[in-house]
């Protein structure tokens, strides 16, 4: 049996079985802090050997704990997601739909630019072309999600029923890829992008809402802003 109270001796298989399982957890973090690094500067076209490089192990270790350069990607897709779902949370959860929509725009793209693996993730997840199996749920997880959020706003009489909620969801999510992926190419992303997600807005919502004025539009935008730029918990 294992010992379960006091010190573990040192010699014991129990010590030593602890001690690998702790080396190879730091490995396997080490390696996805490395490919969030790598696949975030030069997306999917990152080298193996520069990851194994950059994260001070050698390919074999690479390959013991993640059997492709594909299989590590979806890691860092996987955990980009899990990371970037965590943005709509309780602080969120008494704000108009519409609002709480926007806010999370206003998050993701901050996420983006702060968090190397959702940076990662995102770039992955938009190069997808390059995968054998393209990666689909970061982007169909949120068209469901906001399509809930604009349902939820045009039964409030909030939102105009013209355009079905799953269009406008579409449009939503490519506010936020569709700026990184154009400031990035020029150069422009750690400046401009969360400016640019909330002037987008400002040129849509008068097409969304049913009661458009000046005034309606700049106190949404202006407690999205304030909800967006609040801090939410890093997972892992």
């Amino acid at each position: 049996m294992w010992p379960t109270q006091g010190a573990v001796p040192t010699n014991s298989a129990y010590y030593w079985c602890m001690v690998q399982q702790a080396r190879a957890h730091a490995t396997r973090e080490q390696l996805l802090d490395a490919a969030a690094i790598l696949f975030g500067r030069h997306g999917y076209g990152a080298g193996i050997a520069d990851i194994a490089r950059t994260a001070g192990v050698n390919k074999g270790s690479l390959y013991f704990h993640f059997e492709s350069k594909e299989h590590l990607a979806h890691e860092i897709i996987r955990l980009q997601h899990e990371r970037s779902t965590a943005v709509d949370d309780s602080s969120l959860q008494n704000s108009p739909p519409i609002v709480r929509m926007i806010a999370i725009t206003l998050r993701l793209a901050r996420q983006a630019l702060e968090e190397p693996t959702v940076k990662a993730g995102l770039r992955l997840t938009l190069d997808s072309s390059s995968f054998e199996v393209a990666p689909r749920e970061p982007f169909t997880y949120w068209i469901q999600r906001f399509t809930e959020l604009l349902e939820q706003a045009v039964d409030d009489g909030l939102v105009t029923s013209r355009v079905p909620p799953s269009h406008f969801a579409r449009i939503a999510v490519s506010i936020y890829t569709g700026a990184q992926l154009v400031l990035k190419s020029l150069g422009q992303e750690e400046e401009f992008l969360t400016e640019s997600v909330s002037d987008a807005w400002n040129a849509l919502l008068p097409a969304l809402l049913i009661t458009a004025d000046e005034q309606t539009i700049s106190a949404i935008l202006e407690e999205a802003m304030m909800l967006g730029e609040r801090r939410t918990l890093t997972i892992g």
